[in-house]
């Protein structure tokens, strides 16, 4: 990810939060660069994922032991510590976990991984790769994907969000009619619990 593509992915998330909850609020951003970026003196690298203060400094999030191949493509950070986290390639973490592109892993506090999402068993198209996660305050998955994908019939552009219930997908941000370009590719996303979006 260059430096252009990292401020589109903001673009991309101020853009979704305006277009719900009016202003963006936000105090601090993670993200994932997918090339070594020097940001504010702190080395981050594609498999890493970086807290910016917005106020001069940026700090690491561990994530426990990523591949160094792995570009971290979603990332998601719970109260209580735990993470959602998703790969652009088919990794094996720690405890014999296979993670895919199209999967969604779970980090708990504690450093154990386990699959929270599986994207094969519930239709995500062969080579589609999930690019943005969060979680709405029902605990359901919101999500965004690279390219255009259909599950179960629903047609999600890469610059929309769906929302998993655990057995259905709902198209809970439609990024056209947000006013994204058509080229435009969603892959930063929160949930602002205070605005339902």
């Amino acid at each position: 990810m260059n430096l252009h593509r990292l401020g589109y992915a903001f673009t991309a998330l101020f853009v979704a939060c305006s277009a719900y909850a009016g202003t963006a609020r936000v105090a601090s951003l993670i993200y994932s660069p997918d090339i070594t970026l020097d940001l504010a003196g702190q080395v981050t690298t594609d498999e890493n994922a970086a807290l910016d203060n917005r106020m001069g400094s940026v700090t690491l999030q561990d994530i426990g032991a990523i591949p160094p191949n792995a570009n971290l493509t979603a990332y998601h950070r719970f109260n209580n510590g735990d993470q959602l986290l998703a790969f652009d390639i088919t990794i094996e973490l720690p405890g014999a976990v296979i993670a895919r592109p199209a999967d969604v892993v779970r980090r708990l506090a504690n450093g154990t991984f386990s699959i929270t999402f599986n994207g094969a068993a519930e239709g995500v198209p062969v080579g589609a790769r999930i690019d943005a996660v969060s979680v709405d305050g029902n605990g359901d998955l919101l999500l965004s994907f690279d390219t255009t994908v259909i599950l179960d019939g629903l047609v999600a552009a890469d610059e929309d969000v769906v929302r998993f219930d655990g057995a259905a997908f709902s198209l809970v941000f439609d990024g056209s009619v947000a006013g994204l370009a058509p080229a435009a590719d969603l892959n930063a996303l929160h949930y602002a619990a205070d605005s339902g979006m």
